[in-house]
């Protein structure tokens, strides 16, 4: 700066603005399929504090929002210097764990054994299986069972489970019973019934 004398004067100024404002966020997913306990917290970096959150859809403005279900969630971050900055977040959940029980029926009476088969889709591998009931096991299928009662609970890695009972049933033997019925005198009309129960 100079006057009108001539003399000078000097001021070095250094002006300085606050880091970029950055969103830092932590998700935490569905668990199981159909729950609602999905997390989503953010941290802040950079900036002017105080920051006001705005959620989109959302009456709750904090920097976590918890019980959340699966979709797409959407936040406004604005700070004391009316910086704002903007994130959209997915919460995403496992397929739903399915299980399919097969055996062949025992129906006839010499037939005494069967294997039991099951199919599981969706979940996270890998599982774990707990049979009960007429026998206990831990393996995925059951071979040479007979008839009974049979429940498996299955695990999943994320700690979903799915249970189901399947019953196998023996047909009886079939009995053969016969009813005679002598013919009149000089008559051909005897007859001879057969009755099956069983079977």
């Amino acid at each position: 700066i100079t006057d009108a004398e001539g003399c000078n004067a000097f001021q070095e100024v250094i002006i300085t603005s606050p880091d970029s404002l950055i969103i830092n966020e932590t998700i935490t997913n569905v668990s199981c399929f159909g729950n609602e306990d999905g997390v989503i917290a953010l941290e802040f970096l950079g900036g002017t504090e105080p920051f006001i959150v705005d959620w989109i859809d959302s009456d709750v403005d904090l920097n976590e929002l918890s019980d959340l279900a699966p979709g797409e969630y959407s936040v406004e971050i604005t700070d004391a210097n009316d910086c704002a900055v903007e994130g959209t977040y997915q919460i995403t959940e496992e397929d739903i764990l399915t299980l399919d029980i097969s055996f062949t029926e025992l129906l006839c009476a010499n037939e005494t054994v069967t294997d039991i088969d099951i199919t599981i889709t969706g979940g996270e591998e890998p599982y774990t299986f707990s049979w009960t009931g007429d026998i206990i096991s831990t393996n995925e299928d059951l071979a040479d069972v007979g008839p009974g009662t049979y429940a498996v609970i299955i695990t999943d890695a994320s700690n979903c489970t799915i249970e189901e009972t399947s019953t196998i049933t023996q047909s009886t033997e079939i009995i053969i019973e016969v009813t005679q019925t002598q013919p009149s005198c000089l008559l051909n009309d005897g007859s001879l019934t057969a009755n099956t129960p069983g079977g």
